[in-house]
């Protein structure tokens, strides 16, 4: 059976705030995951993340796109098997 078409993408962008612990939980969507490692890779502080939010959109093809305020860049991730896999960056 296929059910088309289906649109997967996100009409807007996510602003998430991150917790104590580094993660982030977006409800609307089902998503959370922890954002250490994404702000390590962009500020080479291990405790970066403290306080901040992260944006977030998913386009159609599966892509999520994430930035955080001072960030240079945005980063692109795919959903693969119960993680968030790096694609891309880009400034």
């Amino acid at each position: 059976m296929l059910l088309e078409p289906a649109q997967f993408s996100w009409p807007i962008e996510s602003v998430l705030k991150v917790d104590k612990d580094g993660f982030v939980n977006e409800e609307r969507h089902s998503i959370n995951f922890n954002t250490k490692a994404l702000f390590f890779e962009e500020t080479q502080d291990s405790l970066s993340y403290a306080g901040k939010t992260l944006h977030l959109i998913r386009n159609n093809e599966g892509y999520y796109f994430m930035t955080s305020t001072d960030f240079k860049n945005v980063y692109v991730f795919l959903l693969r098997r119960m993680h968030l896999v790096f694609k891309i960056q880009f400034w």
